[in-house]
Protein backbone atom coordinates (compact mmCIF):
# COMPACT_ATOMS: atom_id res chain seq x y z
CA UNK A 1 0.00 0.00 0.00
CA UNK A 2 1.32 3.46 -0.91
CA UNK A 3 0.84 6.77 0.85
CA UNK A 4 -1.72 7.75 -1.75
CA UNK A 5 -3.93 4.91 -0.60
CA UNK A 6 -3.34 5.69 3.08
CA UNK A 7 -4.77 9.20 2.97
CA UNK A 8 -5.39 11.26 5.01
CA UNK A 9 -1.70 11.80 5.79
CA UNK A 10 -0.25 13.77 8.68
CA UNK A 11 2.41 16.21 7.43
CA UNK A 12 5.98 16.27 8.70
CA UNK A 13 6.60 18.99 11.29
CA UNK A 14 9.55 21.09 12.39
CA UNK A 15 11.19 21.85 15.71
CA UNK A 16 11.97 25.43 16.73
CA UNK A 17 15.50 26.82 16.62
CA UNK A 18 17.76 29.79 15.92
CA UNK A 19 19.28 30.87 12.61
CA UNK A 20 22.49 29.11 11.55
CA UNK A 21 24.70 28.26 8.58
CA UNK A 22 25.31 24.72 7.34
CA UNK A 23 26.14 23.11 4.02
CA UNK A 24 24.05 20.14 5.16
CA UNK A 25 20.80 22.11 5.14
CA UNK A 26 18.49 23.79 2.64
CA UNK A 27 16.88 27.03 3.81
CA UNK A 28 13.37 27.86 2.63
CA UNK A 29 11.02 30.74 3.25
CA UNK A 30 8.45 29.98 5.95
CA UNK A 31 5.16 30.59 4.18
CA UNK A 32 2.44 32.06 6.37
CA UNK A 33 -0.80 30.37 5.36
CA UNK A 34 -2.62 27.04 5.46
CA UNK A 35 -0.47 23.90 5.48
CA UNK A 36 -1.98 21.50 2.97
CA UNK A 37 -1.18 18.25 1.23
CA UNK A 38 -2.13 18.11 -2.43
CA UNK A 39 -3.38 14.87 -3.97
CA UNK A 40 -3.41 14.54 -7.76
CA UNK A 41 -4.90 11.57 -9.61
CA UNK A 42 -5.69 11.49 -13.33
CA UNK A 43 -6.22 15.24 -13.54
CA UNK A 44 -8.32 15.52 -10.37
CA UNK A 45 -6.87 17.49 -7.48
CA UNK A 46 -7.71 17.45 -3.77
CA UNK A 47 -6.42 19.36 -0.74
CA UNK A 48 -6.11 18.13 2.85
CA UNK A 49 -5.16 20.41 5.75
CA UNK A 50 -2.92 19.48 8.69
CA UNK A 51 -6.01 18.52 10.73
CA UNK A 52 -6.73 15.83 8.11
CA UNK A 53 -9.81 17.65 6.76
CA UNK A 54 -10.63 17.93 3.06
CA UNK A 55 -10.54 21.62 2.12
CA UNK A 56 -10.68 21.26 -1.66
CA UNK A 57 -14.00 23.09 -2.02
CA UNK A 58 -12.61 26.18 -0.28
CA UNK A 59 -9.95 26.79 -2.95
CA UNK A 60 -11.39 26.17 -6.43
CA UNK A 61 -8.69 28.26 -8.08
CA UNK A 62 -6.09 25.76 -6.87
CA UNK A 63 -8.06 22.82 -8.25
CA UNK A 64 -7.40 24.37 -11.63
CA UNK A 65 -3.63 23.89 -11.40
CA UNK A 66 -3.91 20.11 -11.86
CA UNK A 67 -2.92 20.51 -15.52
CA UNK A 68 0.27 22.30 -14.42
CA UNK A 69 1.60 19.23 -12.59
CA UNK A 70 3.20 16.77 -15.00
CA UNK A 71 2.17 13.54 -13.29
CA UNK A 72 -0.59 10.94 -13.41
CA UNK A 73 -0.60 10.62 -9.64
CA UNK A 74 1.21 12.65 -6.98
CA UNK A 75 1.16 13.70 -3.33
CA UNK A 76 2.72 17.11 -2.69
CA UNK A 77 3.31 19.01 0.55
CA UNK A 78 2.96 22.77 0.56
CA UNK A 79 1.16 25.86 1.79
CA UNK A 80 -1.94 27.69 0.61
CA UNK A 81 -1.26 31.43 0.83
CA UNK A 82 -2.74 34.75 -0.18
CA UNK A 83 0.00 36.95 -1.57
CA UNK A 84 0.34 40.72 -1.54
CA UNK A 85 1.27 42.69 -4.63
CA UNK A 86 4.93 42.26 -3.56
CA UNK A 87 4.58 38.47 -3.37
CA UNK A 88 4.60 38.35 0.44
CA UNK A 89 2.05 36.09 2.21
CA UNK A 90 -0.64 38.02 4.08
CA UNK A 91 -2.12 35.89 6.86
CA UNK A 92 -4.80 38.46 7.65
CA UNK A 93 -6.16 38.17 4.11
CA UNK A 94 -5.68 34.40 4.22
CA UNK A 95 -8.02 34.23 7.21
CA UNK A 96 -10.88 35.42 5.00
CA UNK A 97 -10.58 32.13 3.08
CA UNK A 98 -10.88 29.80 6.07
CA UNK A 99 -13.97 27.70 6.64
CA UNK A 100 -15.97 28.56 3.52
CA UNK A 101 -17.64 25.76 1.57
CA UNK A 102 -20.66 27.47 0.06
CA UNK A 103 -19.79 28.09 -3.63
CA UNK A 104 -21.24 31.60 -3.65
CA UNK A 105 -19.28 32.67 -0.59
CA UNK A 106 -16.11 31.04 -1.90
CA UNK A 107 -16.45 32.89 -5.22
CA UNK A 108 -16.88 36.17 -3.35
CA UNK A 109 -13.81 35.85 -1.12
CA UNK A 110 -11.54 34.41 -3.79
CA UNK A 111 -12.34 37.38 -6.01
CA UNK A 112 -10.68 39.74 -3.53
CA UNK A 113 -8.15 37.35 -1.98
CA UNK A 114 -7.09 34.70 -4.52
CA UNK A 115 -5.03 31.82 -3.17
CA UNK A 116 -1.75 30.33 -4.39
CA UNK A 117 -0.38 26.88 -3.62
CA UNK A 118 3.35 26.92 -2.81
CA UNK A 119 4.70 23.38 -3.31
CA UNK A 120 7.86 22.48 -1.36
CA UNK A 121 8.02 18.68 -1.08
CA UNK A 122 7.06 15.52 -2.98
CA UNK A 123 5.77 12.45 -1.12
CA UNK A 124 4.52 10.25 -3.96
CA UNK A 125 4.84 10.12 -7.74
CA UNK A 126 3.09 7.87 -10.25
CA UNK A 127 2.50 4.91 -7.98
CA UNK A 128 5.73 5.10 -5.94
CA UNK A 129 6.31 6.75 -2.57
CA UNK A 130 9.25 9.15 -2.49
CA UNK A 131 9.30 9.84 1.26
CA UNK A 132 12.37 7.63 1.72
CA UNK A 133 14.38 9.57 -0.85
CA UNK A 134 16.69 12.41 0.27
CA UNK A 135 15.11 15.85 0.38
CA UNK A 136 17.41 17.20 -2.34
CA UNK A 137 16.22 14.44 -4.69
CA UNK A 138 12.54 14.99 -3.84
CA UNK A 139 12.82 18.71 -4.49
CA UNK A 140 14.65 18.21 -7.76
CA UNK A 141 11.88 15.95 -9.06
CA UNK A 142 9.20 18.30 -7.76
CA UNK A 143 10.69 21.25 -9.63
CA UNK A 144 10.80 19.18 -12.83
CA UNK A 145 7.10 18.26 -12.71
CA UNK A 146 5.75 21.70 -11.79
CA UNK A 147 4.82 24.39 -14.29
CA UNK A 148 4.59 27.58 -12.27
CA UNK A 149 1.88 30.08 -13.04
CA UNK A 150 -1.21 31.69 -11.50
CA UNK A 151 -2.10 29.91 -8.25
CA UNK A 152 0.92 27.55 -8.32
CA UNK A 153 4.51 28.22 -7.21
CA UNK A 154 7.59 26.18 -6.35
CA UNK A 155 9.02 26.68 -2.85
CA UNK A 156 12.66 27.31 -3.67
CA UNK A 157 15.59 27.31 -1.25
CA UNK A 158 19.14 28.49 -0.71
CA UNK A 159 22.03 26.33 0.43
CA UNK A 160 24.46 26.88 3.28
CA UNK A 161 24.00 30.56 4.17
CA UNK A 162 21.02 30.28 6.49
CA UNK A 163 21.74 33.30 8.69
CA UNK A 164 22.06 35.71 5.78
CA UNK A 165 18.94 34.29 4.16
CA UNK A 166 17.02 34.59 7.44
CA UNK A 167 17.90 38.27 7.82
CA UNK A 168 16.98 38.95 4.22
CA UNK A 169 13.53 37.35 4.29
CA UNK A 170 12.60 39.13 7.53
CA UNK A 171 13.43 42.47 5.91
CA UNK A 172 11.15 41.57 3.02
CA UNK A 173 8.30 40.82 5.42
CA UNK A 174 8.24 37.03 5.55
CA UNK A 175 7.47 35.17 8.79
CA UNK A 176 10.79 33.36 8.96
CA UNK A 177 12.75 30.41 7.57
CA UNK A 178 12.53 26.62 7.59
CA UNK A 179 15.90 24.81 7.62
CA UNK A 180 15.74 21.29 6.19
CA UNK A 181 18.48 18.67 6.23
CA UNK A 182 19.27 18.04 2.58
CA UNK A 183 19.65 14.27 2.90
CA UNK A 184 16.70 13.72 5.24
CA UNK A 185 13.68 11.52 4.44
CA UNK A 186 10.11 12.74 4.81
CA UNK A 187 8.59 11.46 8.07
CA UNK A 188 4.79 11.86 8.03
CA UNK A 189 3.32 13.01 11.34
CA UNK A 190 6.73 13.41 12.97
CA UNK A 191 8.29 16.51 14.53
CA UNK A 192 12.03 16.24 13.99
CA UNK A 193 15.19 18.32 14.04
CA UNK A 194 15.68 17.44 10.38
CA UNK A 195 13.34 20.39 9.89
CA UNK A 196 13.90 23.52 12.00
CA UNK A 197 11.59 26.53 11.95
CA UNK A 198 13.24 29.86 12.65
CA UNK A 199 10.65 32.55 13.19
CA UNK A 200 11.24 36.26 13.43
CA UNK A 201 9.97 38.23 16.40
CA UNK A 202 9.32 41.89 17.00
CA UNK A 203 8.57 43.54 20.32
CA UNK A 204 5.88 45.96 21.43
CA UNK A 205 4.80 47.38 24.81
CA UNK A 206 1.32 46.15 25.80
CA UNK A 207 -0.61 46.01 29.03
CA UNK A 208 -1.17 42.46 30.21
CA UNK A 209 0.14 40.16 32.88
CA UNK A 210 -2.41 38.04 34.69
CA UNK A 211 -0.35 37.42 37.85
CA UNK A 212 -0.10 41.16 38.57
CA UNK A 213 -3.61 42.19 37.60
CA UNK A 214 -5.74 41.08 40.54
CA UNK A 215 -5.53 44.52 42.18
CA UNK A 216 -6.52 46.44 39.04
CA UNK A 217 -9.44 44.41 37.69
CA UNK A 218 -12.06 46.58 35.97
CA UNK A 219 -15.77 45.82 36.31
CA UNK A 220 -16.53 46.80 32.70
CA UNK A 221 -14.66 46.88 29.36
CA UNK A 222 -12.07 49.63 29.07
CA UNK A 223 -12.33 49.91 25.28
CA UNK A 224 -15.29 50.57 23.02
CA UNK A 225 -16.73 48.15 20.51
CA UNK A 226 -17.10 44.39 20.25
CA UNK A 227 -14.06 42.22 20.98
CA UNK A 228 -13.96 38.65 19.67
CA UNK A 229 -12.05 36.18 21.84
CA UNK A 230 -12.00 32.38 22.16
CA UNK A 231 -12.25 32.59 25.97
CA UNK A 232 -13.73 34.98 28.57
CA UNK A 233 -11.99 38.35 28.85
CA UNK A 234 -10.67 39.70 32.14
CA UNK A 235 -10.66 43.50 31.87
CA UNK A 236 -8.10 45.46 33.88
CA UNK A 237 -7.16 49.08 34.32
CA UNK A 238 -4.09 50.12 32.29
CA UNK A 239 -1.51 50.35 35.06
CA UNK A 240 1.24 47.87 34.11
CA UNK A 241 3.45 47.67 31.03
CA UNK A 242 5.16 44.56 29.73
CA UNK A 243 7.08 43.55 26.64
CA UNK A 244 5.57 41.00 24.24
CA UNK A 245 7.22 38.93 21.54
CA UNK A 246 5.01 38.43 18.51
CA UNK A 247 5.14 37.33 14.89
CA UNK A 248 3.21 40.11 13.14
CA UNK A 249 -0.07 42.02 13.02
CA UNK A 250 -3.26 40.86 11.32
CA UNK A 251 -5.18 43.35 9.19
CA UNK A 252 -7.53 44.08 12.11
CA UNK A 253 -4.52 45.01 14.29
CA UNK A 254 -4.31 41.84 16.36
CA UNK A 255 -1.03 40.24 17.37
CA UNK A 256 -0.16 36.83 15.96
CA UNK A 257 1.57 34.32 18.27
CA UNK A 258 2.05 36.75 21.20
CA UNK A 259 4.29 35.65 24.09
CA UNK A 260 5.05 37.46 27.32
CA UNK A 261 8.70 38.50 27.56
CA UNK A 262 9.14 40.72 30.63
CA UNK A 263 7.67 43.52 32.73
CA UNK A 264 8.77 47.05 31.91
CA UNK A 265 8.66 49.07 35.16
CA UNK A 266 10.66 51.77 33.36
CA UNK A 267 7.67 52.47 31.09
CA UNK A 268 4.39 54.22 31.75
CA UNK A 269 1.14 53.15 30.05
CA UNK A 270 0.82 56.64 28.56
CA UNK A 271 4.06 56.06 26.62
CA UNK A 272 2.68 53.02 24.78
CA UNK A 273 1.45 54.03 21.36
CA UNK A 274 0.96 51.93 18.24
CA UNK A 275 3.31 53.16 15.52
CA UNK A 276 1.71 52.92 12.08
CA UNK A 277 5.13 52.03 10.65
CA UNK A 278 4.97 48.77 12.62
CA UNK A 279 1.72 47.83 10.91
CA UNK A 280 3.26 48.28 7.48
CA UNK A 281 6.10 45.80 8.07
Amino acid sequence: MTLFQERPIKPMMAKTGESFDSKDYFFEVKWDGLRALLFLEQGRLGLQNRNLRDVTASYPEIRGVAAKIKARKAVVDGEVVVLTERGIPDFGRMQTRFGHNDPRTVDLVRGTNPATYVAFDLLHLNGKDTVGNPLEERKKILREILVEGPHLAYGDHVEGEGSKFYSGVLKLGFEGVIAKERLSPYLPGTRTSSWIKIKGSQTIDVESLRSRLDRIIAKSPIIKGTVEAPSPILWCKPRLVCEILYSNFTRDKKLRFPRFERLRPDKKPEECRLDEDILSR
